[in-house]
């Protein structure tokens, strides 16, 4: 039987709201396991964590860690949550060190960490490289896949496909109720999803809950075997590079409040970081433990 240390880590608050859980297997090295198995693991937890996130050390490599991601369905390229999470929680464990950023190998790519948990509680994750994509679908088509009126889009504002990891639909709607009470079915919205080769599909707003947050979002991933996604990473950092790129995003931060709950949403902080978006946040250990695998 194999054993793995295991951790519980919920992405994206500090407690005062659910945050996203992620699991977080710990290895020495890539040796440890087989792609099969780090499947069967997020299999097995699919209806405990959104994704399970696999990282080591890397010692004489360019990089400090390796990390690769596991929905229940199978391995993504990027889990923005997952990378805060699993980072937020290892440099804040280890000794104070003069080293302010860190280099992670993801299958997205090389991206630095900027280590800020001992001055502002927080680690910020450099979102890789934005690909704007074509778009293959109608504003109408859009909408009857996320079961909202077609008058609740906000015209302003475009569908648009940018991805900053996955394959991400931007999706703007007039105002938080519209956010708020939007009700996709799971098995539509999946099917729209696959038939287009969107990962997932942010809805965003500017009529936020809160005066200090400057978008409001929701997030959904049936592609991935569930339908939301509560905090996210690379959806939220897909948004920040659209926005920038049209002028919407002017200051150095951009305060994201994310979910369905009007006055508990989760927060994601964006950065921006010369012609990068790095996507900011911290995470809670509710579960630590070992892992077996027979």
């Amino acid at each position: 039987m194999k054993t793995y240390p295991f951790r519980k880590l919920d992405a994206f608050t500090t407690g005062a709201s659910p945050g996203n859980p992620a699991g977080c297997v710990l290895l020495d090295s890539p040796h440890d396991i087989s792609a099969g198995e780090m499947q069967r693991i997020a299999a097995e937890l699919g209806d405990f964590v959104s994704e399970v996130g696999y990282v080591w050390p890397t010692p004489g490599m360019k990089w400090d860690f390796e990390l690769r991601y596991f929905s229940r369905e199978r391995e993504i390229d990027f889990c923005g949550h997952a990378t805060v999470a699993i980072m937020y929680d290892l440099l804040r464990r280890r000794p104070v060190t003069d080293a302010r950023t860190v280099t992670i190998k993801t299958p997205a790519g090389l991206l630095e960490v900027e280590d800020q948990t001992h001055d502002r509680d927080l680690v910020f994750i450099h979102a890789p490289d934005p690909r704007f994509l074509d778009i293959t679908t109608s504003p109408e088509d859009v909408a009857g896949a996320l079961n909202i009126r077609n008058a609740a889009l906000d015209e302003a504002h475009p569908v648009a496909s940018v991805n900053a990891g996955l394959n991400t639909l931007l999706v703007a709607v007039k105002t938080l109720p519209d956010c708020i009470e939007c009700r996709p079915d799971y098995e539509t919205l999946r099917g729209f999803c696959l038939d287009h080769g969107i990962e997932i599909i942010t809805i965003y707003t500017f009529d936020t809950a809160f005066e200090d947050s400057g978008v409001r979002t929701r997030v959904f991933a049936p592609p991935f075997g569930y339908l939301e996604d509560p905090a996210t990473g690379s959806g939220n950092a897909a948004l920040g590079y659209l926005l920038a790129s049209d002028g919407y995003w002017g200051e150095e931060t951009l305060k994201v409040e994310q979910g369905q709950s009007c006055r508990r949403p989760n927060t994601v902080i964006l950065k921006k970081a010369g012609d990068r978006v790095q996507i900011g946040g911290q995470s809670v250990c509710r579960i630590e433990g070992t892992y077996f695998l027979p």
